[in-house]
């Protein structure tokens, strides 16, 4: 951990980004290293991005979309 504080906007950036960006991706994008990011994206419900990229919301499975919920609900 690079002791960086996770901020609200750090939290919606990966709500944002994780099911079309790997996770070191995400950690440029945020200043977070990437084990961090993935302790952070593990503990809001969220599954790791392997490389599909959905092109609508309508093509993620349901575990997903009730993931992004509750991971809304916390970074709100």
């Amino acid at each position: 951990m690079n002791g960086k504080p996770w901020t609200p906007e750090h939290a919606k950036m990966l709500l944002s980004l994780y099911a079309t960006h790997h996770d070191h991706e995400i950690a440029a994008k945020t200043g977070h290293d990437v084990d961090t990011v993935q302790r952070r994206r593990s503990a809001m419900g969220l599954p790791a991005f392997y490389g599909h990229r959905y092109s609508t919301w309508l093509e993620m499975p349901p575990a997903s979309l009730a993931a992004i919920r509750r991971a809304a609900r916390m970074a709100a």
